[in-house]
């Protein structure tokens, strides 16, 4: 399952960026979360070492909102020249993705498309469910009924409601951190 920005933050950064955008074109927007998937708030630039050719760009840890838009914006635009309608409001077209006639731009795009730092871990590291364990228990040490829920792929932090879920986002940023504080030497700060 896909792990994402809260969809607060991204309605709040989607108003931020489009209202400050140059032109008519409007800065990107990520997808809204699905209900009890680990969502990130991570954000920054592109990082000036070099990405790897067969991966896509990673929002880094620190949070930067302008490195959002950077990233998403290169993103965006290349689904727009590839023929593919954006919303004025956020961006990309949420009815697009699903439609057969845009598949190839978006097969085309997809190395363009950020993804943040911990949706790479669950992909390539298979310590993955492991450090998230550690992330659980550093969550409940913290007073929050998170536990880790393994019959998702990859596995991911659920709560009892979306209401614990939002109201444990700080402490879950920080005890991703710490759960996965070696891991992060790979990933780009602004």
């Amino acid at each position: 399952m896909r792990m994402t920005l809260h969809t607060g933050t991204v309605l709040a950064i989607c108003g931020t960026l489009a209202l400050g955008a140059c032109g008519s074109t409007p800065e990107p927007a990520t997808r809204a979360p699905d209900v009890a998937t680990l969502q990130s708030t991570a954000a920054a630039p592109p990082s000036s070492a070099p990405t790897p050719a067969a991966e896509r760009p990673v929002i880094p840890v620190d949070d930067n909102v302008d490195a959002i838009g950077r990233l998403e914006t290169a993103w965006v635009y290349c689904l727009r020249d590839n023929g593919v309608p954006l919303d004025t409001a956020i961006g990309e077209s949420k009815t697009a993705r699903k439609e057969p006639r845009y598949q190839a731009a978006y097969k085309t795009c997809a190395i363009k498309e950020p993804e943040f730092w911990i949706d790479r871990e669950a992909r390539t590291n298979p310590e993955y469910a492991d450090r998230l364990r550690d992330a659980v228990t550093c969550l409940k040490s913290k007073g929050h009924k998170a536990r880790l829920d393994t019959s998702k792929t990859p596995a991911v932090i659920a709560y009892p409601s979306m209401g614990q879920e939002t109201a444990a986002i700080d402490d879950r940023d920080e005890c991703l951190r710490e759960a996965f504080a070696d891991r992060l030497k790979r990933y780009p700060k602004s």
